[in-house]
């Protein structure tokens, strides 16, 4: 899940301790214990940052370092636009130009093409969940556009990529360390790389927002 603010819920179901910290998941990832398997202190480089993310969240198929593209089900098949009476709806044609920008975006792209997942973009916010910008329930992914502070394809896309790494993921129960993970996903896809210092960032912001969950 992705939200804009705190939602609201009641009290942590994790205890106090249970933090996610930098030295933690740099530990998790130095033994494979992220993504199962994913075993690269290049995660934390400062030069291409995290390329073994990139190479292992979601399989690609490149020829000379450009994407193939599987045509096995239009985009349009796949994100449904759910319109409001009135008001700007954000082109399906737009969140594929935007997601061919990056390489997240693009390993999102392939996994939407080749994956039974489905998603909803809804033009309303959702009525029981304050500041929810979108969700992975099952095979299916709903955004909520208008709860977005600024209703851009940009941000419409990073959300679309971090919920695409919750259904890549596939975990039986959502960690605030796999909220990491799809907050990374969603930086990489404005930046090439990510610094130790931007990471934790995300893990405080993670912290505030996900204090229910556990961390791993």
């Amino acid at each position: 899940m992705n939200y804009s603010g705190k939602d609201g819920r009641g009290g942590s179901l994790a205890p106090r301790n249970d933090r996610f910290s930098l030295g933690r998941f740099v530990r998790d990832v130095a033994v494979g214990a992220v993504m199962g398997g994913l075993a690269s202190v290049a995660f934390y480089g400062a030069g291409k940052g995290v390329e073994a993310l990139e190479r292992n969240i979601l399989r690609t198929h490149l020829r000379n370092n450009v994407l193939i593209d599987i045509k096995e089900r239009r985009l349009e098949e796949v994100i449904i636009n759910n319109p409001p009476l009135k008001g700007d709806v954000i082109k399906i044609r737009n969140i594929y130009k935007e997601l061919r920008k990056s390489q997240v975006g693009r390993q999102t792209l392939e996994y939407l093409m080749n994956n039974d997942v489905s998603v909803d973009l809804y033009y309303f916010e959702h009525p029981n969940i304050d500041g929810l910008l979108g969700r992975f329930i099952g095979n299916h992914i709903e955004i909520f556009v208008t709860s977005h502070p600024v209703k851009t394809k940009v941000n419409v896309t990073k959300t679309l990529i971090h919920e695409v790494t919750h259904a890549s993921l596939n975990s039986k129960e959502v960690t605030r360390k796999e909220e990491v993970i799809c907050f990374i996903r969603e930086y990489l896809h404005d930046n090439e790389s990510i610094a130790p210092l931007e990471i934790r960032k995300i893990i405080r912001k993670v912290n505030k927002l996900y204090d229910d969950l556990p961390w791993r």
